[in-house]
């Protein structure tokens, strides 16, 4: 049952995906299909494939989830910035800054 349209649907997911190109049914606008798509799965229908047994914080892709992962296996060092000495409480965090301030 659509909650939404309050009809019967065989695959709701489909039907909810096809219906809300521009997700009628909550303020977020995406234009790619595929972030549409995780954006239900995640939200909408709770949809998690990897789980940090650390945080207990879900993930839909396993390439975010190791992302994360990262954040608490260097989360007891202080990493510096070799440019500009600035200190980040993990890597994930200095890399981010070096990408977006120091990289060509």
């Amino acid at each position: 049952m659509c909650e939404i349209c309050d009809i019967f649907v065989i695959g709701i997911r489909l039907h909810l995906i096809q219906r809300t190109s521009a997700l009628t049914y909550c303020t977020v606008k995406m234009k790619q299909k595929r972030n549409i798509t995780a954006h239900i799965n995640t939200v909408h229908f709770k949809m998690v494939f990897k789980t940090c047994g650390i945080c207990g914080k879900g993930f839909i892709h396993h390439k975010t989830y190791r992302y994360h992962m990262l954040t608490h296996e260097t989360a007891a060092k202080t990493c510096e910035c070799k440019d500009c000495e600035k200190t980040f409480s993990n890597e994930v965090t200095l890399r981010d800054h070096f990408k977006r301030l120091h990289s060509i």
